[in-house]
């Protein structure tokens, strides 16, 4: 990573301070109201930690902001072998695993990077929506120093540490960033975790930083003997957006969602203060830290999360063709609260009959049941699979870990496509009797449908908690606790080689993909904000509930009077100018 020295900073500064901001349209509008010396002073306390904010595609390009450069053709190879690994985005301040929110994607104004094609050097290469300065935090002090400044200037702030944000929410045209990235102190474990404050112990606990990844806390968790409940995408960072939106798991029917097992986290506030947060001390803004969402409330540092024994786990992996995909949504849907009760969770990817013999994924994972009780819950599902001579593996695995490691670890590795989704969470009632289950199957065919030129994917998730996982006081949507799927429908394209209004013509199209299963659960739904439509209606009620939402306004009022942290869609958000390089609205005919 180049990094810059604080004579370095001030230079940078000077030089477009004193620069027409016609040239600089972009970078100027992000930065440039705080004077240089209040930077080279920011630079100085986080021991110059503090660097330009730049696209990972610019060594490619002959030109940044309206100036000439000479392409790094070293680093743009790097840059060109690695356009589509998510890992390596990741990794990538200026990265983002959708690439399309590292651009400003209601002018096209950017620096894209094509996961498929290779970078025109004389293309025109601006800031985009990349913050023009960032914080590559590594103390507790990083945080608080990057949040004082911005309370300072009373400017808006975002927090990035994997870029894996399908909403955009770790991006935007805005001064500063904190990355938290890096932020990965020794991870340890407590077989008898008592919170700050309280009295009794919880049992085992893994504390761990914000910038571990969910493959190392799986890789550490494991040599210890250990389970936790986290997602299926090892470059995720889950004390972030993760847990703060509310976290959900394959094992989240038997363990409950991410914000059922967190017993404490250490935060920043957006005033600078750091504070714990637990039942015991702090216990408004334990709730808001789970399921408030991210860059809203404070900057996660440490997390501590509850650990379960390492046991058998049965998995079941089917291939059902494509051509068969509305028995198969059928059969699902049929069976889908027995199996829910049961503790079956997983991920499923119906896909339409374009390619009739090429296989939906179904792979399922449940830790309570026994290899007898699984093949007997599951023997609708595995005489349908035999009768179409279709791919079927049940076995018994020694662990979790083991699961991750053969059926669930790298199927989501490609990143820096375009990609837009919206997900709703489908109540039980919904799956209740032939008539429901009829017209269930049948929205859930509509939504995998291709539309207006743009190609669906559906993903059914079976990640809800069971009935007997007890929400201890979080806020995500009560919806959570009596759905039985979570469902997603999403499309992609390559960002770089697309204008304008096709980019915000596949957020309406995504956006009216899910109508029919919107209406279907209008009374008891809600929807996952981590993983929403981008112009999600009335997202105050979808991703909180009423109650939930008038409590997090408060807590919100009181954390953060200047506005420092919000994010689109989340608490506190207007739609300002912090948020000028998100899809317009109107031109994605959203409706």
């Amino acid at each position: 990573m180049y990094a810059p020295n604080t004579y370095q900073v001030f230079a940078l500064l000077v030089a477009v301070t004193y620069t027409s901001a016609s040239q600089y349209p972009i970078f100027f509008s992000h930065a440039l109201f705080i004077p240089p010396e209040e930077w080279v002073a920011l630079n100085r306390s986080v021991e110059g930690r503090l660097y330009p904010g730049q696209p990972v595609g610019l060594p490619c390009y002959n030109n940044f902001n309206g100036q000439n450069r000479t392409v790094d053709l070293a680093a743009c190879n790097i840059v060109e072998k690695n356009k589509h690994n998510a890992e390596f985005w990741t990794t990538q301040m200026g990265g983002y695993t959708q690439g399309n929110w590292g651009v400003c994607q209601r002018t096209g104004a950017g620096c894209p990077t094509s996961p498929l094609t290779n970078i025109n050097p004389n293309a025109n290469c601006t800031q985009g929506a990349i913050p023009s300065f960032f914080i590559d935090v590594r103390k507790v002090s990083d945080a608080q120093a990057g949040l004082v400044f911005a309370n300072k200037f009373k400017a808006p702030v975002v927090v990035k540490a994997s870029g894996h944000d399908y909403m955009g929410r770790s991006s935007g045209p805005v001064p500063l960033a904190l990355w938290m990235h890096n932020y990965t102190p020794r991870m340890a474990v407590n077989q008898s975790f008592v919170p700050d404050g309280c009295k009794d112990p919880i049992g085992n606990v893994i504390t761990f930083g914000s910038g571990t990844s969910f493959n190392d806390l799986y890789e550490f968790a494991n040599k210890n003997g250990l389970t936790v409940a986290g997602g299926s995408s090892e470059t995720v960072r889950p004390g972030g957006g993760w847990i703060t939106g509310g976290g959900h798991s394959s094992l989240s029917p038997v363990y409950g969602l991410g914000v059922d097992n967190v017993k404490q986290i250490k935060v920043v506030l957006p005033d600078g203060t750091y504070v714990t947060a637990n039942r015991c001390q702090n216990p408004d803004l334990f709730f808001a830290l789970r399921g408030g969402g991210g860059g809203t409330f404070g900057v996660n540092m440490e997390i501590s999360m509850l650990a379960y024994d390492n046991t058998e786990v049965q998995v079941a992996e089917f291939g059902i063709p494509t051509a068969n995909m509305a028995q198969l949504l059928r059969l699902l849907v049929a069976n889908a609260n027995q199996w829910h009760k049961e503790g079956w969770g997983g991920y499923i990817y119906p896909r339409r009959p374009t390619k009739p013999l090429e296989p939906i994924p179904v792979i399922l994972v449940n830790p309570r049941l026994n290899a007898i009780e699984a093949r007997v819950s599951l023997a609708p599902l595995i005489k349908f699979a035999n009768s179409l001579h279709a791919r079927t593996i049940i076995e018994t695995r020694g662990s979790f870990y083991e699961i991750y490691e053969l059926y669930i670890k790298g199927r989501q590795n490609s990143g820096n496509f375009g990609l837009s989704m919206a997900s709703r969470l489908v109540p039980s009632e919904n799956f209740d009797g032939p008539e429901n289950q009829g017209k269930l199957v049948d929205a859930l065919i509509d939504a995998a449908s291709d539309r207006e030129g743009y190609q669906m994917m559906l993903m059914l998730l079976l990640v809800t908690p069971n009935a007997t996982i007890v929400d201890e006081n979080s806020s995500v949507t009560p919806a959570w606790r009596t759905s039985t799927w979570h469902i997603i429908t999403a499309t992609t394209w390559d960002f770089a080689n697309a204008n304008v209004t096709y980019a915000q013509g596949a957020f309406g199209a995504v956006h009216r993909s899910i109508k029919k299963i919107r209406d279907l659960t209008e009374r008891n739904g809600g929807a996952y904000l981590n993983e929403a439509d981008t112009f999600e209606d009335g997202s105050a009620t979808e991703f909180w509930g009423r109650l939930n939402y008038e409590h997090l306004k408060a807590i919100k009022q009181k954390v953060d009077p200047n506005d420092v942290m919000f994010v689109h869609k989340g608490i506190g958000y207007n739609a300002g100018d912090r948020f000028r390089c998100y899809p317009d609205f109107s031109s994605a005919q959203v409706s």
